[in-house]
């Protein structure tokens, strides 16, 4: 557990105040009191328990609190220390294009640790929508239905409070309206699990409005014609206003269906395309649109990842599957099939970011046993380009990598392109989950953003003085201020 302090030096009052506010109620219970080793250089204190490893073998899995915090201290002293992750007010001022940092923002106000969660960037905030922490004491399998919001100038985090939130906030899909209003920015959440376990999965629509100031609401859409309840499926809007949502897994297994909502209708209604295509059901997939085409990028199932040499892509103009050869990384090859990833659209690019691999033995199909795993922190462009007047994509590996290795994370991009992370799972076994942000600018930021954060870095009183301070609004209230 690492909560900033101020520099307490040697005095005693403070320290038994801050023995009691960090003793935890299983500690109380169990009569098991807290050595306190607290470091004024850092300006942090390291709660610790006398008999925690005890405490640990003969508990079990009834300690996994103590276990996830002794499993993250672990990897995070990995972290080198000019990373300065930990540092609250530091204002990231310094920007290299196509390198990966750590997002120092203020985390008592952050989101809890979480998994399965989903990420919406504008270009003054991120939305965090719900996720899954197994470690929490109270409905530790049921979805988190939360919204949290940070701002990308002060970064500050702010919880909403917020009506009509989904309750399957697990696995779900989410997409953009490509076509925004004067007003706000449009977008959808469909399907998704209940519990972490996916025992109760949902088939219903959601629309969610972000108005100019950060705010958001979410209303239930009545449709006919449902698909199955499922999780882990990919859901894309084209221009004409068109919702596709394709696999997923529901009860019955993995699916590959598509189907399609137009949303310009006055009767919504879900139609199944008929593709006539036999192809292996998937989940936890990406997908982007080039044009009329829809590509679905990785997934797999319990057993089987997609290959990403060849691309099963949905031609939206024949409603048919065709299958697309890549063109690999003349050093690295081609990245490595997985699951639970995340992906990021620029135009015609798109960035794959991390994920996890079941590794295939020789004896059998691939396993889902820790030591037959593997967890992915590289990055990977795919581009399309034009040689002879014919159309390819090639496979390019980001020269910056994920600070630690994640899976079942967020991602999202600003329009201006910086990519942000969030959250996923570091271990193998889906029972640590992170609440850390990173960032890397897939193009160089403009000099209106790197005079505000230069700005700020050099007058951190502003974030305090001004409350509604964000990007679009920031230059205007500087100068009136």
């Amino acid at each position: 557990m690492l909560t900033p302090v101020k520099d307490i030096g040697h005095d005693v009052k403070e320290l038994v105040r801050i023995r009691k506010e960090h003793e935890d109620t299983i500690f109380k219970r169990r009569n098991i009191k807290p050595r306190i080793e607290f470091y004024t250089n850092s300006q942090y204190i390291k709660v610790y328990c006398a008999d925690r490893q005890a405490y640990l073998n003969k508990n079990g899995p009834r300690c996994k609190c103590i276990e996830q915090e002794k499993h993250l201290n672990q990897s995070l002293r990995k972290v080198p220390k000019d990373e300065k992750l930990f540092n609250p007010r530091l204002i990231n001022d310094e920007f290299t294009p196509q390198i990966m940092e750590w997002v120092s923002t203020e985390y008592k106000c952050a989101p809890c640790l979480r998994s399965s969660t989903k990420m919406i960037a504008t270009s003054d905030f991120l939305f965090i929508f719900g996720g899954s922490n197994p470690n929490m004491s109270k409905n530790s399998k049921s979805a988190l239905q939360d919204v949290h919001r940070f701002n990308i100038l002060t970064r500050k985090w702010t919880k909403l409070n917020v009506d009509n939130i989904p309750a399957s906030l697990i696995c779900f899909s989410t997409c953009w309206n490509p076509n925004p209003s004067d007003t706000n920015l449009v977008g959808y959440i469909y399907g998704g699990a209940y519990d972490s376990e996916g025992i109760q999965m949902s088939n219903e629509l959601y629309k969610f409005l972000i108005d100019s100031d950060g705010g958001i609401s979410f209303e239930k859409v009545h449709v006919e014609n449902k698909p199955s309840p499922r999780c882990g499926s990919a859901m894309i809007m084209n221009k004409t206003g068109k919702l596709y949502l394709i696999g997923g897994a529901d009860e019955k297994g993995y699916l590959c269906d598509v189907w399609v909502l137009d949303m310009k209708m006055g009767k919504l209604s879900w139609k199944e395309i008929k593709h006539g295509c036999l192809l292996k059901g998937r989940y936890m997939h990406e997908v982007m649109l080039i044009y009329d085409k829809i590509f679905l990028i990785a997934g797999g199932d319990g057993d089987w990842s997609a290959p990403l040499d060849k691309i099963d892509v949905f031609d939206i103009k024949t409603q048919k599957f065709i299958q697309i050869n890549t063109l690999s990384d003349e050093n690295h090859g081609y990245p490595h099939p997985r699951q639970f990833l995340s992906a990021v659209i620029d135009g015609t690019d798109a960035y794959i970011i991390g994920g996890l691999a079941y590794i295939k033995s020789e004896q059998g199909p691939a396993s889902s046993n820790m030591a037959d795993t593997k967890i992915f922190s590289d990055i990977w462009k795919l581009s399309q380009i034009i040689i002879d007047g014919e159309i390819f994509y090639k496979w390019n590996k980001m020269s910056t990598s994920l600070k630690m290795a994640l899976f079942f994370h967020a991602s999202a991009i600003t329009p201006e392109g910086c990519v942000y992370n969030f959250g996923g799972c570091i271990d193998a076994k889906f029972m640590y989950p992170s609440n850390k942000l990173q960032r890397f600018w897939i193009n160089p930021p403009t000099l209106k953003q790197i005079s505000m954060f230069k700005a700020l870095s050099n007058n951190p009183s502003l974030i305090e003085q001004i409350q509604d301070l964000r990007q679009s609004l920031s230059m205007k209230l500087i100068r009136g201020h």
